[in-house]
Protein backbone atom coordinates (compact mmCIF):
# COMPACT_ATOMS: atom_id res chain seq x y z
CA UNK A 1 0.00 0.00 0.00
CA UNK A 2 1.35 3.44 -0.97
CA UNK A 3 2.10 5.53 2.13
CA UNK A 4 0.15 8.76 2.43
CA UNK A 5 2.21 11.86 3.20
CA UNK A 6 1.44 13.59 6.50
CA UNK A 7 -1.55 15.92 6.32
CA UNK A 8 0.63 18.92 7.08
CA UNK A 9 2.60 18.37 3.87
CA UNK A 10 -0.46 18.31 1.62
CA UNK A 11 -1.04 21.57 -0.29
CA UNK A 12 -3.77 23.57 1.40
CA UNK A 13 -6.53 25.16 -0.76
CA UNK A 14 -6.16 28.46 1.09
CA UNK A 15 -2.41 28.54 0.48
CA UNK A 16 -2.63 27.56 -3.19
CA UNK A 17 -5.22 30.28 -3.67
CA UNK A 18 -2.96 32.72 -1.83
CA UNK A 19 0.03 31.83 -4.02
CA UNK A 20 -1.97 32.21 -7.21
CA UNK A 21 -3.64 35.43 -6.08
CA UNK A 22 -0.38 37.04 -4.96
CA UNK A 23 1.31 35.96 -8.19
CA UNK A 24 -1.38 37.45 -10.41
CA UNK A 25 -1.56 40.70 -8.43
CA UNK A 26 2.23 40.72 -8.37
CA UNK A 27 2.38 41.20 -12.13
CA UNK A 28 1.55 44.84 -11.42
CA UNK A 29 2.56 45.04 -7.72
CA UNK A 30 6.13 43.75 -7.60
CA UNK A 31 6.55 42.87 -3.85
CA UNK A 32 3.47 40.60 -3.91
CA UNK A 33 5.02 38.53 -6.71
CA UNK A 34 8.14 37.95 -4.60
CA UNK A 35 5.96 36.67 -1.74
CA UNK A 36 4.15 34.37 -4.18
CA UNK A 37 7.49 33.15 -5.52
CA UNK A 38 8.84 32.42 -2.03
CA UNK A 39 5.66 30.56 -1.04
CA UNK A 40 5.74 28.62 -4.31
CA UNK A 41 9.42 27.74 -3.91
CA UNK A 42 8.86 26.62 -0.30
CA UNK A 43 5.98 24.37 -1.40
CA UNK A 44 8.05 23.06 -4.32
CA UNK A 45 11.09 22.21 -2.14
CA UNK A 46 8.91 20.52 0.51
CA UNK A 47 7.26 18.35 -2.14
CA UNK A 48 10.62 17.31 -3.59
CA UNK A 49 11.95 16.47 -0.14
CA UNK A 50 8.89 14.29 0.54
CA UNK A 51 9.21 12.51 -2.79
CA UNK A 52 5.94 13.71 -4.31
CA UNK A 53 5.04 15.85 -7.29
CA UNK A 54 4.97 19.60 -6.59
CA UNK A 55 1.56 21.23 -6.66
CA UNK A 56 1.00 22.99 -10.03
CA UNK A 57 0.14 26.25 -8.27
CA UNK A 58 3.59 26.27 -6.62
CA UNK A 59 5.19 26.19 -10.06
CA UNK A 60 2.78 28.84 -11.37
CA UNK A 61 3.66 31.08 -8.41
CA UNK A 62 7.38 30.85 -9.19
CA UNK A 63 6.78 31.52 -12.89
CA UNK A 64 4.61 34.56 -12.12
CA UNK A 65 7.30 35.85 -9.76
CA UNK A 66 9.92 35.59 -12.51
CA UNK A 67 7.56 37.30 -14.98
CA UNK A 68 6.98 40.11 -12.49
CA UNK A 69 10.73 40.59 -11.96
CA UNK A 70 11.25 40.73 -15.74
CA UNK A 71 8.39 43.16 -16.45
CA UNK A 72 9.32 45.47 -13.57
CA UNK A 73 12.98 45.46 -14.60
CA UNK A 74 11.93 46.33 -18.15
CA UNK A 75 9.70 49.13 -16.84
CA UNK A 76 12.59 50.58 -14.79
CA UNK A 77 14.93 50.50 -17.79
CA UNK A 78 12.29 52.08 -20.02
CA UNK A 79 11.61 54.79 -17.43
CA UNK A 80 15.31 55.65 -17.19
CA UNK A 81 15.55 55.81 -20.98
CA UNK A 82 12.55 58.14 -21.20
CA UNK A 83 13.95 60.33 -18.41
CA UNK A 84 17.30 60.58 -20.16
CA UNK A 85 15.50 61.49 -23.39
CA UNK A 86 13.51 64.17 -21.56
CA UNK A 87 16.63 65.66 -19.97
CA UNK A 88 18.29 65.76 -23.39
CA UNK A 89 15.26 67.57 -24.86
CA UNK A 90 15.29 70.08 -21.99
CA UNK A 91 19.00 70.81 -22.53
CA UNK A 92 18.50 71.24 -26.30
CA UNK A 93 15.54 73.62 -25.85
CA UNK A 94 17.35 75.73 -23.24
CA UNK A 95 20.35 75.96 -25.53
CA UNK A 96 18.07 76.93 -28.43
CA UNK A 97 16.37 79.63 -26.36
CA UNK A 98 19.68 81.09 -25.22
CA UNK A 99 19.20 84.67 -24.04
CA UNK A 100 16.06 85.32 -26.14
CA UNK A 101 13.75 84.83 -23.17
CA UNK A 102 15.46 87.73 -21.38
CA UNK A 103 14.38 90.23 -24.06
CA UNK A 104 12.07 93.10 -23.13
CA UNK A 105 9.32 91.84 -25.45
CA UNK A 106 8.27 88.32 -26.39
CA UNK A 107 8.22 87.19 -30.03
CA UNK A 108 6.25 84.25 -31.49
CA UNK A 109 9.32 82.05 -32.06
CA UNK A 110 10.48 82.40 -28.45
CA UNK A 111 6.92 81.80 -27.24
CA UNK A 112 6.72 78.58 -29.27
CA UNK A 113 10.05 77.33 -27.86
CA UNK A 114 8.89 78.17 -24.32
CA UNK A 115 5.71 76.18 -24.94
CA UNK A 116 7.80 73.24 -26.10
CA UNK A 117 9.98 73.51 -22.97
CA UNK A 118 6.91 73.67 -20.72
CA UNK A 119 5.38 70.46 -22.08
CA UNK A 120 8.69 68.61 -21.82
CA UNK A 121 9.33 69.65 -18.21
CA UNK A 122 5.73 69.61 -16.88
CA UNK A 123 5.15 65.93 -16.07
CA UNK A 124 1.41 66.42 -15.45
CA UNK A 125 0.96 67.26 -19.15
CA UNK A 126 1.29 64.09 -21.25
CA UNK A 127 2.19 65.33 -24.74
CA UNK A 128 4.14 63.73 -27.56
CA UNK A 129 4.69 66.93 -29.52
CA UNK A 130 3.58 70.56 -29.68
CA UNK A 131 2.67 72.40 -32.88
CA UNK A 132 2.41 76.18 -32.74
CA UNK A 133 -0.61 76.98 -34.87
CA UNK A 134 -1.66 80.48 -33.82
CA UNK A 135 -0.18 83.97 -33.75
CA UNK A 136 1.01 85.79 -30.67
CA UNK A 137 -1.89 87.58 -28.97
CA UNK A 138 -2.96 88.68 -25.52
CA UNK A 139 -1.59 91.81 -23.87
CA UNK A 140 1.89 93.25 -23.50
CA UNK A 141 2.01 92.06 -19.89
CA UNK A 142 0.52 88.59 -20.57
CA UNK A 143 1.08 87.51 -24.20
CA UNK A 144 -0.66 84.32 -25.33
CA UNK A 145 -0.19 81.74 -28.08
CA UNK A 146 -2.45 78.92 -29.26
CA UNK A 147 -0.68 75.60 -29.73
CA UNK A 148 -1.79 72.11 -30.65
CA UNK A 149 -0.75 69.50 -28.08
CA UNK A 150 -0.61 66.04 -29.65
CA UNK A 151 -0.76 62.91 -27.48
CA UNK A 152 -0.90 59.75 -29.59
CA UNK A 153 -3.80 60.16 -32.00
CA UNK A 154 -5.49 62.82 -29.87
CA UNK A 155 -4.80 66.52 -30.47
CA UNK A 156 -6.12 69.39 -28.35
CA UNK A 157 -5.83 73.15 -28.60
CA UNK A 158 -4.11 74.79 -25.65
CA UNK A 159 -3.76 78.51 -25.01
CA UNK A 160 -0.33 79.26 -23.56
CA UNK A 161 -0.12 82.33 -21.31
CA UNK A 162 3.28 83.96 -20.75
CA UNK A 163 4.62 86.37 -18.15
CA UNK A 164 7.95 88.08 -17.50
CA UNK A 165 9.66 87.84 -14.15
CA UNK A 166 13.41 87.51 -14.30
CA UNK A 167 12.75 86.37 -17.89
CA UNK A 168 9.84 85.16 -20.03
CA UNK A 169 8.21 81.91 -18.91
CA UNK A 170 4.93 80.00 -19.24
CA UNK A 171 2.50 81.13 -16.55
CA UNK A 172 -0.36 78.78 -17.50
CA UNK A 173 -1.55 76.33 -20.16
CA UNK A 174 -5.31 76.63 -20.68
CA UNK A 175 -7.33 73.74 -22.04
CA UNK A 176 -10.93 74.16 -23.12
CA UNK A 177 -12.99 75.51 -20.24
CA UNK A 178 -10.01 76.35 -18.01
CA UNK A 179 -10.71 80.08 -18.06
CA UNK A 180 -8.70 83.05 -19.31
CA UNK A 181 -5.11 84.20 -18.99
CA UNK A 182 -4.28 86.36 -15.98
CA UNK A 183 -4.68 90.11 -16.41
CA UNK A 184 -1.25 90.92 -14.99
CA UNK A 185 2.04 89.19 -14.26
CA UNK A 186 3.01 88.13 -10.72
CA UNK A 187 5.27 90.60 -8.96
CA UNK A 188 8.88 89.42 -8.82
CA UNK A 189 10.62 89.82 -5.43
CA UNK A 190 13.98 89.87 -7.21
CA UNK A 191 15.76 87.57 -4.75
CA UNK A 192 16.61 84.59 -6.98
CA UNK A 193 20.34 84.22 -7.62
CA UNK A 194 20.74 80.92 -9.47
CA UNK A 195 18.99 79.12 -12.35
CA UNK A 196 17.48 76.72 -9.83
CA UNK A 197 16.13 79.63 -7.76
CA UNK A 198 14.57 81.21 -10.85
CA UNK A 199 12.92 77.96 -11.94
CA UNK A 200 11.61 77.35 -8.41
CA UNK A 201 10.08 80.82 -8.26
CA UNK A 202 8.49 80.44 -11.70
CA UNK A 203 7.05 77.15 -10.46
CA UNK A 204 5.50 78.91 -7.44
CA UNK A 205 3.94 81.55 -9.70
CA UNK A 206 2.51 78.80 -11.92
CA UNK A 207 1.09 77.00 -8.88
CA UNK A 208 -0.55 80.21 -7.64
CA UNK A 209 -2.09 80.82 -11.09
CA UNK A 210 -3.26 77.21 -11.27
CA UNK A 211 -4.99 77.65 -7.91
CA UNK A 212 -6.73 80.81 -9.16
CA UNK A 213 -7.94 79.10 -12.33
CA UNK A 214 -9.01 75.99 -10.40
CA UNK A 215 -11.03 78.03 -7.91
CA UNK A 216 -12.83 79.77 -10.78
CA UNK A 217 -13.57 76.45 -12.50
CA UNK A 218 -14.93 74.87 -9.30
CA UNK A 219 -17.12 77.91 -8.65
CA UNK A 220 -18.51 77.72 -12.19
CA UNK A 221 -19.19 74.00 -11.77
CA UNK A 222 -21.03 74.55 -8.49
CA UNK A 223 -23.16 77.20 -10.20
CA UNK A 224 -24.07 74.68 -12.90
CA UNK A 225 -25.01 72.12 -10.27
CA UNK A 226 -27.21 74.70 -8.53
CA UNK A 227 -29.04 75.32 -11.81
CA UNK A 228 -29.40 71.57 -12.30
CA UNK A 229 -30.88 71.21 -8.80
CA UNK A 230 -33.48 73.86 -9.59
CA UNK A 231 -34.40 72.14 -12.86
CA UNK A 232 -34.69 68.76 -11.14
CA UNK A 233 -36.99 70.20 -8.49
CA UNK A 234 -39.25 71.60 -11.19
CA UNK A 235 -39.21 68.51 -13.36
CA UNK A 236 -42.04 65.99 -13.12
CA UNK A 237 -40.79 62.45 -13.58
CA UNK A 238 -41.89 60.85 -16.83
CA UNK A 239 -43.60 57.46 -16.73
CA UNK A 240 -43.18 54.37 -18.87
CA UNK A 241 -41.15 54.66 -22.05
CA UNK A 242 -42.56 57.99 -23.28
CA UNK A 243 -39.13 59.56 -23.14
CA UNK A 244 -37.58 56.92 -25.38
CA UNK A 245 -39.06 58.78 -28.37
CA UNK A 246 -37.34 62.05 -27.46
CA UNK A 247 -34.66 63.20 -29.90
CA UNK A 248 -31.13 62.36 -28.84
CA UNK A 249 -28.87 65.44 -28.52
CA UNK A 250 -26.32 65.60 -31.34
CA UNK A 251 -22.86 64.37 -30.48
CA UNK A 252 -24.02 62.60 -27.34
CA UNK A 253 -21.41 60.14 -25.98
CA UNK A 254 -22.08 56.43 -25.65
CA UNK A 255 -21.09 56.25 -21.97
CA UNK A 256 -22.11 59.05 -19.64
CA UNK A 257 -21.19 60.07 -16.11
CA UNK A 258 -23.70 59.81 -13.29
CA UNK A 259 -24.28 61.26 -9.83
CA UNK A 260 -26.65 60.61 -6.95
CA UNK A 261 -29.11 63.47 -6.36
CA UNK A 262 -27.99 64.15 -2.76
CA UNK A 263 -24.40 64.76 -3.94
CA UNK A 264 -25.54 67.85 -5.83
CA UNK A 265 -26.10 69.50 -2.45
CA UNK A 266 -22.92 70.53 -0.63
CA UNK A 267 -24.33 69.40 2.73
CA UNK A 268 -25.36 66.04 1.23
CA UNK A 269 -21.89 65.04 0.12
CA UNK A 270 -20.47 62.17 2.14
CA UNK A 271 -18.41 59.04 1.63
CA UNK A 272 -20.42 55.97 2.60
CA UNK A 273 -21.80 52.68 1.28
CA UNK A 274 -23.80 54.54 -1.38
CA UNK A 275 -20.71 56.00 -3.04
CA UNK A 276 -21.16 53.70 -6.03
CA UNK A 277 -24.24 55.71 -7.08
CA UNK A 278 -21.84 58.47 -8.12
CA UNK A 279 -19.21 57.87 -10.81
CA UNK A 280 -15.61 57.91 -9.56
CA UNK A 281 -14.56 61.00 -11.52
CA UNK A 282 -17.71 62.81 -10.41
CA UNK A 283 -16.91 61.92 -6.79
CA UNK A 284 -13.44 63.42 -7.19
CA UNK A 285 -14.96 66.58 -8.69
CA UNK A 286 -17.19 66.92 -5.62
CA UNK A 287 -15.17 65.50 -2.73
CA UNK A 288 -11.44 66.06 -3.41
CA UNK A 289 -9.90 68.18 -0.69
CA UNK A 290 -7.61 70.09 -3.06
CA UNK A 291 -9.16 72.64 -5.40
CA UNK A 292 -6.67 71.78 -8.15
CA UNK A 293 -7.68 68.10 -8.02
CA UNK A 294 -11.37 69.02 -8.18
CA UNK A 295 -10.72 71.19 -11.23
CA UNK A 296 -8.85 68.34 -12.97
CA UNK A 297 -11.78 65.98 -12.44
CA UNK A 298 -14.24 68.62 -13.65
CA UNK A 299 -12.20 68.99 -16.85
CA UNK A 300 -12.32 65.21 -17.39
CA UNK A 301 -16.09 65.22 -16.86
CA UNK A 302 -16.60 68.05 -19.33
CA UNK A 303 -14.41 66.28 -21.91
CA UNK A 304 -16.55 63.18 -21.50
CA UNK A 305 -19.63 65.16 -22.52
CA UNK A 306 -22.35 67.43 -21.19
CA UNK A 307 -24.97 64.72 -20.73
CA UNK A 308 -25.10 63.06 -17.30
CA UNK A 309 -27.49 60.76 -15.44
CA UNK A 310 -28.83 61.72 -12.03
CA UNK A 311 -29.91 58.84 -9.79
CA UNK A 312 -32.69 60.24 -7.60
CA UNK A 313 -33.80 57.56 -5.10
CA UNK A 314 -36.91 57.92 -2.94
CA UNK A 315 -36.37 54.59 -1.14
CA UNK A 316 -32.84 53.60 -0.15
CA UNK A 317 -32.26 50.55 2.08
CA UNK A 318 -28.85 48.93 2.53
CA UNK A 319 -28.70 45.09 2.86
CA UNK A 320 -27.81 43.81 6.35
CA UNK A 321 -26.84 40.46 7.82
CA UNK A 322 -28.91 39.00 10.66
CA UNK A 323 -28.01 36.93 13.72
CA UNK A 324 -29.36 33.73 12.13
CA UNK A 325 -26.82 33.90 9.24
CA UNK A 326 -29.42 35.33 6.89
CA UNK A 327 -29.88 38.88 5.59
CA UNK A 328 -32.42 41.60 4.96
CA UNK A 329 -32.87 42.79 1.39
CA UNK A 330 -31.32 45.94 0.05
CA UNK A 331 -33.67 48.14 -1.96
CA UNK A 332 -33.37 51.20 -4.16
CA UNK A 333 -36.37 52.85 -5.78
CA UNK A 334 -36.60 56.19 -7.53
CA UNK A 335 -35.95 57.76 -10.91
CA UNK A 336 -33.09 58.06 -13.34
CA UNK A 337 -32.87 61.50 -14.93
CA UNK A 338 -30.81 62.42 -18.00
CA UNK A 339 -29.71 66.07 -17.91
CA UNK A 340 -27.22 68.53 -19.38
CA UNK A 341 -24.71 69.43 -16.69
CA UNK A 342 -23.59 72.53 -18.60
CA UNK A 343 -27.01 74.14 -19.02
CA UNK A 344 -28.92 72.42 -16.22
CA UNK A 345 -31.63 71.37 -18.69
CA UNK A 346 -33.39 68.08 -17.92
CA UNK A 347 -33.83 65.87 -20.99
CA UNK A 348 -35.81 62.88 -19.75
CA UNK A 349 -36.48 60.58 -16.79
CA UNK A 350 -37.71 57.11 -15.94
CA UNK A 351 -38.55 55.30 -12.73
CA UNK A 352 -36.55 52.22 -11.79
CA UNK A 353 -36.33 49.80 -8.88
CA UNK A 354 -33.68 47.34 -7.72
CA UNK A 355 -33.41 44.93 -4.80
CA UNK A 356 -31.13 42.18 -3.54
CA UNK A 357 -31.28 38.70 -5.02
CA UNK A 358 -33.29 36.24 -2.94
CA UNK A 359 -30.45 33.74 -2.82
CA UNK A 360 -26.84 34.87 -2.33
CA UNK A 361 -23.98 32.43 -1.80
CA UNK A 362 -20.83 33.41 0.05
CA UNK A 363 -17.34 31.95 0.39
CA UNK A 364 -14.74 32.85 3.00
CA UNK A 365 -11.56 34.19 1.45
CA UNK A 366 -9.39 32.95 4.34
CA UNK A 367 -9.80 31.01 7.58
CA UNK A 368 -9.59 34.29 9.46
CA UNK A 369 -12.72 35.67 7.80
CA UNK A 370 -15.93 34.94 9.68
CA UNK A 371 -18.91 33.39 7.94
CA UNK A 372 -20.97 36.48 8.73
CA UNK A 373 -18.39 38.83 7.23
CA UNK A 374 -18.21 36.70 4.08
CA UNK A 375 -22.01 36.86 3.77
CA UNK A 376 -21.98 40.62 4.34
CA UNK A 377 -19.43 41.07 1.57
CA UNK A 378 -21.44 38.85 -0.79
CA UNK A 379 -24.82 40.54 -0.25
CA UNK A 380 -23.31 44.01 -0.70
CA UNK A 381 -21.63 42.95 -3.95
CA UNK A 382 -24.89 41.40 -5.15
CA UNK A 383 -26.91 44.51 -4.29
CA UNK A 384 -24.54 46.82 -6.17
CA UNK A 385 -24.74 44.50 -9.17
CA UNK A 386 -28.54 44.54 -9.09
CA UNK A 387 -28.66 48.35 -8.89
CA UNK A 388 -26.18 48.74 -11.75
CA UNK A 389 -28.15 46.30 -13.89
CA UNK A 390 -31.55 47.97 -13.32
CA UNK A 391 -30.13 51.47 -13.83
CA UNK A 392 -28.48 50.36 -17.09
CA UNK A 393 -31.77 48.90 -18.32
CA UNK A 394 -33.63 52.14 -17.51
CA UNK A 395 -31.08 54.32 -19.31
CA UNK A 396 -30.94 52.12 -22.40
CA UNK A 397 -34.73 52.18 -22.59
CA UNK A 398 -34.76 55.97 -22.22
CA UNK A 399 -32.17 56.54 -24.93
CA UNK A 400 -33.21 53.81 -27.33
CA UNK A 401 -30.00 51.96 -26.55
CA UNK A 402 -27.75 54.91 -27.39
CA UNK A 403 -26.57 55.66 -23.83
CA UNK A 404 -25.10 53.61 -21.00
CA UNK A 405 -23.75 54.47 -17.57
CA UNK A 406 -19.97 54.74 -17.20
CA UNK A 407 -19.49 52.45 -14.19
CA UNK A 408 -15.78 52.22 -14.91
CA UNK A 409 -13.45 49.30 -14.26
CA UNK A 410 -13.61 49.21 -10.45
CA UNK A 411 -16.95 50.86 -9.64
Amino acid sequence: MTPVPPASSQPQPEKTGLILGLGLFGLCCFPLALVAGILGLTSFMRARAEGRSPHPVAIIGMVLALMSVATNAAAIVYGKMKDAQRQSQVADLKSKLGTRREAATLDATTACDLAQLYFVTERSEFTDKVVCTGTLGGSAAIPSLEVEAVNGTKASTVEMCFARGYRWYVLSALHDGDGECASEAPKSPGTAKTEEDVEAEEGRWRDAEKERLSSARVAEFEARLAELRDQLDAFESARGDACARAQMPKGAPKRIAFVERRMLEVEGRAQDDWDFLTQGEFRSALLSTKTVDRAKSIRVLMEQGELIAVLDPEVRVWPKTTDDDSFTFGELEGRLVVANVKTGAVWCAMEFRAQSSSDVSSTRLTKLETKRHALERAIEKDFRKQVESKADVALKKLSGGQLELDWGLFD
